[in-house]
């Protein structure tokens, strides 16, 4: 199991998010995208899932509030854009999909 200070010690830019948060990033990455890794890099693919995530969320929090501000000042508003599953939207996801795509190597046959 990751640890919020495990992540942070890797992430140190994360430091502004509640422990609670990164902690549930981490478990919902473990249970939905790694549970079968038994890979040493599992550790390294729950971690960039769980960086994405919460990025994603910033992004997402931040269009919205660009969204509101621009509804009260009357200028129009903008949909927030981007979801989770989108891996090419953060660094993290497009490693993360690097990692996976290292480990998950099909094999090569030889004839």
């Amino acid at each position: 199991m990751v640890l919020p200070s495990d992540f942070l010690a890797v992430y140190p830019q994360f430091t502004v998010v509640e422990s609670s948060v990164i902690q549930y990033s981490l478990n919902f990455a473990e249970n939905n995208y790694c549970a079968g890794w038994a890979d040493p890099k599992r550790t390294d693919g729950i971690m960039l899932i769980a960086a994405h995530r919460i990025s994603v969320d910033w992004f997402q929090q931040a269009d919205i509030a660009s969204s509101v501000t621009g509804i009260a000042s009357g200028s129009g508003s903008s949909t927030p854009s981007g979801s989770e599953d989108d891996w090419s939207l953060t660094t993290y996801g497009r490693q993360y999909i690097h990692l996976r795509n290292t480990i998950f190597t099909p094999p090569i046959l030889v004839l």
